[in-house]
């Protein structure tokens, strides 16, 4: 764990570390609570964990009062669904996949459900470890 919290982070340093999870592959744990960090600086945390990082399965910005509570939610769901295997992570992939192939064929409402399918896969899922 790094913790990192009181440490006048801010959103510069939050945009910095987030270009350093794109190559992390150990750390797991971060403690950003209390360092001023806005919702600029969450939002690039939370694109790293979209796109490149695999492994940060806890994300701390408590204190932090200007990150909505959207992209909170955001990089919770990113961390819990990092603590999957690797093999469940690609059968929630091909999931989300299929659900999301209704919403091109006109369905309006399945954009909301999308999102609800995510949230419940990602918190009432087993999660199988690989070996």
């Amino acid at each position: 764990m790094v913790d990192l919290s009181f440490n006048m982070v801010g959103s510069e340093g939050a945009s910095e570390l987030a270009s350093l999870l794109d190559r992390n592959v150990t750390l797991r744990n971060i403690d950003l609570g209390h360092n001023g960090i806005s919702e600029d600086g969450a939002v690039a945390l939370l694109f790293s964990m979209n796109t490149a990082n695999r492994t940060v399965t806890y994300l701390n910005l408590a204190g932090c009062s200007s990150v909505s509570a959207s992209t909170r939610h955001k990089i919770e769901c990113l961390a819990s669904f990092n603590t999957q295997s690797v093999p469940f992570r690609r059968h929630i992939l091909e999931r989300i996949s299929s659900i999301s192939y209704l919403r091109c064929n006109g369905h309006p409402d399945s954009s909301h459900y999308i999102g609800g399918v995510v949230d419940c896969l990602l918190y009432t899922s087993p999660s199988p470890r690989d070996s």
